[in-house]
């Protein structure tokens, strides 16, 4: 429930909710639940720029879950991370860990969306670094995604410079707020990732 309030714009929500959950399951020693909510937590700080935070929830997972058996959402952590590094203009970092989590997703889940965005994403690390852009592999698996949220059109602006992109982000934005009472709107439209 959490989760659909943070993907429905409902940011504030979302946010008390996985706090109460966290603390339950801190109290009940109920570590897969405590992983759970570590790992949604990192996109609740992502989304509100504080890296730091999203940064330490994930390394926790990743330190502390070495014994769970969660290879893809080991990935998955690894390729916001790395994400998180290139909105630090440290690009090297992100280069670093988005290789590997595209490296993983490439073998494992081609047809999963998260594979595109990490093709999106190490591309747009190497137009950072002055690197050949895949252009033509991107443009063909665009094609092929089934649906696009806002966070994959403003990746897709960034790399290509392409205002359609932007306006593709804006309207998939105004979709999710015309759904949200007045006060989760302010909040929502004011995030800073939105």
């Amino acid at each position: 429930l959490a989760d659909l309030y943070i993907k429905s714009g409902r940011l504030n929500k979302g946010y008390v909710y996985y706090k109460k959950l966290l603390e339950k399951s801190e109290n009940n020693k109920d570590l897969i639940a405590i992983y759970a909510i570590n790992f949604s937590l990192i996109w609740y700080y992502f989304l509100n720029f504080n890296f730091d935070k999203s940064l330490k929830c994930a390394q926790f997972i990743l330190e502390d879950g070495k014994n769970l058996k969660w290879e893809f959402a080991g990935y998955e952590i690894k390729l916001l991370i790395g994400q998180i590094y290139w909105q630090c203009k440290e690009f090297k970092k992100a280069q670093q860990y988005i290789k590997e989590a595209q490296k993983f997703f490439s073998a494992e889940n081609k047809r999963r969306n998260i594979h595109f965005r990490s093709i999106i994403l190490s591309n747009i690390i190497k137009k950072e670094l002055g690197e050949k852009v895949d252009i033509d592999k991107i443009k063909i698996l665009e094609k092929k995604q089934p649906n696009l949220n806002f966070n994959k059109y403003y990746l897709l602006f960034t790399l290509f410079d392409e205002h359609s992109y932007l306006e593709k982000a804006r309207d998939y934005i105004n979709d999710i707020a015309k759904n949200l009472k007045d006060d989760e709107k302010i909040v929502f439209l004011n995030s800073p990732y939105v």
